[in-house]
């Protein structure tokens, strides 16, 4: 069983017959393979399901049917088995995609940001191994993700950029941290995204009309450092995405500084 192959067929799946208007395909029972799939395969998955199903206002599938399967309990033991180890994320990606995707749609700022705290307390009590390549870079991601989301309505604009700055945080570890060494061109990617990111939070704190100047120098220089940075990893995965956003952002923010002689 090749869990990327099966994700890969199973998306293709998905979006030929939402292609067509059969939504029957989102289903739970149709579903079920997400079960047999790994992590990183299967929030990909739940978040095209999660968004066609908000577009058309259809029913979320049942999400506790499509997580891997808890172990059995021990012998003798009552009840489900202790789920202590931090490094197992146990098919909360689910759950966090649901939250992620959920966004966009909910109905006012309060409710994005339940949503919002639902994926931060699940990815709370994850901690990838740091010899998990796959794991690092889905942590990375996810973080991203949902800090993305939060720069966007209905989020409250000063609330998303407080919650998007604790994403890009807590993905990254430190905003100044070095590009590691040796790590996959997959996750020194998101890694690039989450300083994306982290300077576009900085960029939304700019007001004006309402800070002083020196305010204004320091966020847009704290702005420009994550595009640098973000530019800095789009080189070393030669990723042109990645440059061409990092380094229209960074214009973007910089172009006052030509004025300021600064």
């Amino acid at each position: 069983f090749n869990p990327k192959l099966a994700a890969n067929l199973t998306l293709a799946y998905i979006n030929a017959s939402v292609a067509v208007g059969s939504l029957e395909v989102l289903d739970t029972a149709n579903l079920l393979t997400l079960k047999r799939l790994g992590p990183c395969e299967r929030k990909e998955i739940m978040a095209r399901v999660v968004q066609v199903c908000k577009e058309n206002e259809k029913p979320l599938p049942d999400v506790a049917q499509l997580k891997t399967q808890a172990a059995a309990p021990a012998k003798g033991q009552k009840g489900p088995p202790e789920t202590g180890d931090p490094s197992d994320l146990q098919g909360n990606e689910v759950d966090i995609m649901v939250a992620v995707m959920s966004m966009p749609k909910a109905k006012d700022g309060e409710e994005a940001r339940k949503l919002v705290d639902q994926a931060v307390a699940l990815l709370g009590k994850w901690k990838p191994p740091g010899n998990d390549e796959a794991m690092l870079t889905l942590w990375v991601e996810l973080w991203t993700r949902l800090g993305r989301q939060c720069l966007k309505p209905p989020m409250n604009p000063s609330i998303g950029a407080k919650y998007a700055l604790m994403c890009s945080i807590q993905g990254l570890g430190k905003v100044d941290a070095p590009i590691p060494k040796y790590a996959s061109n997959e996750l020194l990617r998101w890694r690039g995204a989450c300083h994306a990111l982290c300077g576009e939070v900085f960029a939304s704190l700019i007001n004006p009309l309402e800070q002083e100047k020196e305010s204004l120098a320091k966020l847009r220089r704290m702005s420009v450092e994550q595009f640098e940075r973000c530019c800095e990893y789009a080189i070393a995965t030669s990723n042109l995405a990645l440059a061409s956003f990092g380094a229209s952002a960074l214009w973007n923010v910089a172009l006052p500084f030509m004025d300021s002689g600064e």
